[in-house]
């Protein structure tokens, strides 16, 4: 090896804007938080619904608040500014596919959602009623819905839930909070997992995404994850200041990855083994750092299946999700094999249920399953469960 450290989990420092990529990403920044690497306050954002559960589970010092929540209090701080008022209202047509008047929503906003049902009741047209209502409707659900705090902490880091909301609040929302962080927050760590980028389509990224994760990006910390490169969505990595690797990674991110990060040559053979760490402080070897996370709470995997070799069943998914995300349709194909489909896609309704693994859409546009944290711990567990 050139140039190599051998380093604990406790010596890492994660500076600059940093993607932390490989099938045990998500261990490695619950590590990461519980270790204080980042050096200063973060905001996570939990858009496939899971962060929060295992944060519920371990010792982590960090405050947990509904998106809704949070947008309803940040919002109000534009209401003097018609301009920001007339471009939130844009994002909400468009990603609420409505043809509403703008107007609509400026005084919607404007008065903070109080009185919702005046704002339907100003159209005769029934088609433009009933279709106020629906959207009004979906803006009262995303603004109102509340969601009990796990831990509470002055000084802790944020994780904004995305909790209970439909996929087409969820887009809206995060468009809204990235917008909102772009213009009003400095000097804070904003967390990002990269498979959110899989439910915007190209024009949306490089329209509406791109211009404000890149004053994230000048303004801030920008902290991406994930299991894959977000093809062809990689001008992020241009700005990468600390590459963390951690699991295993496909092998044509890799190839992207060594023109980034040259020396990634002299650690090839460690990943997927340790974690590796490169940075402008040099090239790390991280020896402990892919470990389970040691749980201070009781943590509620005591599932009873309806039959014992679903059990068996649960883990053989959760051991082939832990190599590499599979598409949902190609796990059922090849579990079918040898039990009913039927079956099979109870299971893994189970198994996403559970928040052992999570579902989301690819580029390609089919259903993918990936491992969590979760998932992680109760294969390690495995016959030991209760």
């Amino acid at each position: 090896m050139k140039n190599v450290k051998r380093i604990n989990l406790e010596e890492v420092s994660v500076g600059g804007n940093t993607l932390i990529l490989g099938s045990s990403a998500e261990q490695f920044l619950l590590n990461a938080l519980l270790t204080k690497s980042f050096g200063k306050k973060c905001i996570i954002i939990d858009f496939n619904e899971y962060l929060a559960d295992i944060v519920k589970s371990y010792d982590l010092s960090i405050n947990i608040e509904h998106i809704g929540e949070f947008l309803k209090e940040k919002i109000g701080i534009f209401n003097d500014e018609e301009l920001i008022l007339i471009k939130i209202g844009e994002y909400i047509r468009y990603f609420l596919r409505t043809n509403l008047p703008i107007m609509f929503f400026k005084d919607f906003l404007k008065d903070n959602m109080k009185k919702i049902y005046r704002y339907v009741g100003i159209f005769s047209s029934e088609r433009y009623f009933y279709e106020a209502y629906y959207i009004v409707e979906l803006l009262n659900l995303l603004l109102n819905l509340n969601v009990k705090p796990a831990v509470k902490s002055e000084k802790g880091d944020l994780l904004l839930s995305f909790k209970l909301i439909p996929l087409s609040l969820k887009r809206l929302a995060f468009v809204l909070l990235v917008d909102y962080l772009s213009e009003a927050v400095r000097d804070i760590i904003v967390i990002i997992p990269f498979n959110v980028f899989g439910v915007f389509s190209r024009e949306e990224y490089t329209g509406t995404l791109m211009p404000s994760l890149s004053k994230i990006l000048l303004r801030n910390k920008l902290v991406i994850i994930g299991n894959a490169i977000p093809y062809p969505r990689m001008d992020f990595l241009l700005k990468i200041d600390t590459l963390i690797i951690a699991g295993k990674v496909f092998q044509d991110d890799l190839n992207f990855l060594l023109w980034l990060f040259p020396q990634l040559n002299y650690v090839r053979e460690f990943i997927g083994e340790y974690v590796v760490v490169i940075s402008s402080n040099g090239t790390f070897i991280v020896e402990d750092a892919t470990g389970t996370l040691h749980c201070e709470q009781s943590i509620a995997l005591n599932y009873a299946f309806e039959e014992e070799n679903y059990k068996a069943l649960i883990l053989n998914i959760l051991k082939l999700l832990s190599e590499k995300p599979l598409a949902k349709n190609d796990m059922l194909t090849y579990l079918a094999m040898n039990l009913e489909r039927e079956k099979i896609a109870s299971v893994l309704d189970q198994v996403i249920a559970r928040k052992l693994a999570v579902e989301y859409v690819g580029v390609d546009g089919e259903y993918w399953l990936k491992i969590t944290p979760l998932g992680r711990y109760f294969l390690d567990k495995g016959d030991n469960l209760a």
